[in-house]
């Protein structure tokens, strides 16, 4: 028992730092599994980065817009909604904000960086496709060609009444932004545009059935025509 007991604790000596980076990596692995096998599946998944800081209520509102404007695309016979919002705002906005009674705790200089590095890796990313943006950051991902031309989403002879330039379109030229408030309610300089993926070969990965769902979306919040009966607040 005490060669056993000598054994094992040379061993340890010896692999402590090998155990312990294995043991990390199980843990961060098994973490990531149960995410992954618990999270949400959202029929739809938007992105906005921008100056605007929406409240739990409006958020709701968002995304239950989403959800009258789209369908049940994985049809499940739910439809589910997701806003992933992303508060990226310049030195001024910042200060405004902290006059408005904004906490400096949640909203500073390195939670907009934060903000801005995530919205960078997500434009590399799959996992949103339709996204509404602010005009600094728009003009970000559209130097960078990360954004799918209007023309090839359809609009091949003539762009959209509401089209911004051939990449987007400008919400507050649309109807849903007098039908829904809280599309009303976004800064004037808030576009919507579809962002490009990594296509599969065959064209029939998740990636490529979520990006044509939201295109989809895309067009019918272009489309939408305000009903005959409609009387603005």
């Amino acid at each position: 028992m005490q060669n056993v007991k000598s054994k094992l604790k040379n061993f340890l000596y010896y692999y402590k730092w090998h155990i312990l980076i294995v043991a990390f990596f199980v843990t961060v692995i098994s973490i990531m599994a149960v995410q992954m096998a618990t999270r949400d599946e959202y029929d739809i998944r938007v992105l906005y980065a921008g100056p605007e800081i929406l409240t739990d209520a409006e958020r709701a509102e968002f995304t239950d817009a989403l959800i009258q404007l789209g369908q049940d695309y994985d049809g499940n016979g739910e439809k589910k909604a997701e806003l992933f919002d992303l508060i990226i705002m310049d030195d001024k906005q910042l200060a405004d904000a902290y006059d408005a009674g904004y906490n400096p705790y949640y909203l500073n200089a390195t939670t907009v960086k934060n903000n801005r590095e995530t919205l960078t890796f997500h434009a590399m990313a799959n996992e949103y496709t339709l996204l509404f943006l602010a005009e600094e950051e728009y003009a970000l991902l559209r130097n960078h060609n990360m954004l799918v031309p209007l023309k090839n989403l359809g609009y091949e002879e003539e762009l959209p009444y509401c089209a911004a330039d051939e990449y987007a379109v400008k919400l507050s030229d649309m109807p849903i932004s007098k039908f829904f408030k809280v599309f009303g309610d976004m800064p004037d300089d808030t576009v919507i545009c579809i962002k490009r993926i990594s296509e599969s070969k065959d064209g029939k990965s998740k990636a490529d059935k979520q990006q044509s769902d939201h295109i989809e979306l895309f067009k019918t919040m272009v489309e939408f025509k305000l009903p005959e009966d409609f009387v603005a607040p």
